[in-house]
């Protein structure tokens, strides 16, 4: 393997940790929520009507359940996610969003969707819809390796 296939993983970092700095710079305005907070309440709004517990959520963001469990105290501390008793079993909650976590949402979504139309406006739109295209077809890959 050549030397410059072997950047892949550090390109992909650098450029994951650029969108989140970019990112937690735009929601700056917003005054409320973190870029992992955002991810979190995007997962619960785009998955109302389904039953999302703290293990998937665990799951969906990546993380453990420590920092999950923090992450979810302090967004219940600002109404942003209510989490409800599970009958079966009283350790795993299930997380809806409330209505002020889907207004904070909604207003740090714009900014979202300005940084990414900054980041893509580089490339034509066949350039994105491949780029897009190979995002789906690693985060694909990766899942079934692990």
């Amino acid at each position: 393997m050549e030397f410059e296939r072997q950047r892949f993983p550090v390109l992909l970092r650098g450029a994951w940790f650029g969108i989140n700095k970019a990112f937690r710079e735009k929601l700056k305005e917003t005054n409320s929520l973190t870029p992992v907070q955002y991810t979190l309440l995007r997962n619960l709004y785009e998955g109302r009507g389904q039953i999302l517990n703290q293990q998937a959520l665990s799951e969906l963001l990546s993380t453990n359940k420590n920092n999950l469990a923090d992450l979810l105290n302090r967004m219940e501390g600002k109404k942003l996610i209510k989490r409800h008793d599970n009958t079966k079993d009283q350790r795993n909650k299930s997380v809806s969003i409330t209505v002020t976590g889907e207004k904070e949402f909604l207003r740090a979504r714009e900014h979202a969707l300005t940084l990414q139309r900054e980041i893509l406006s580089r490339f034509q739109k066949k350039q994105q819809d491949l780029l897009m295209s190979y995002f789906a077809r690693c985060n694909d890959r990766l899942e079934e390796i692990s």
